[in-house]
């Protein structure tokens, strides 16, 4: 990856994107490298604010935001109550 100026990116630098993840989430599903036209492509293809995508320069504090992400999905899924036994 090329040496990315901290003060601004271009149309074709390369950036890690990170957005929350589901219970059925990987890893690829949330963390993925990408150029702000590919970015803007994602934008347009669905990618919503609601899905708190958050840019990150560098690698590790990408992959660390993921595994928190991925963490608090399935923690919020073990947390809720059984909703099938709730209802019969």
């Amino acid at each position: 990856m090329p040496t990315i100026n901290a003060t601004r990116l271009g149309p074709h630098d390369q950036f890690w994107l990170v957005t929350d993840a589901t219970l059925e989430s990987v890893l690829a599903d949330v963390l993925t490298r990408t150029t702000l036209s590919r970015f803007a492509l994602m934008l347009r293809g669905g990618l919503s604010m609601d899905e708190h995508p958050t840019i990150f320069l560098d690698r590790a504090d990408a992959i660390e935001e993921a595994g928190k992400r991925l963490a608090a999905s399935a923690a919020d899924f073990e947390s809720e109550p059984a909703r099938d036994a709730a209802t019969e």
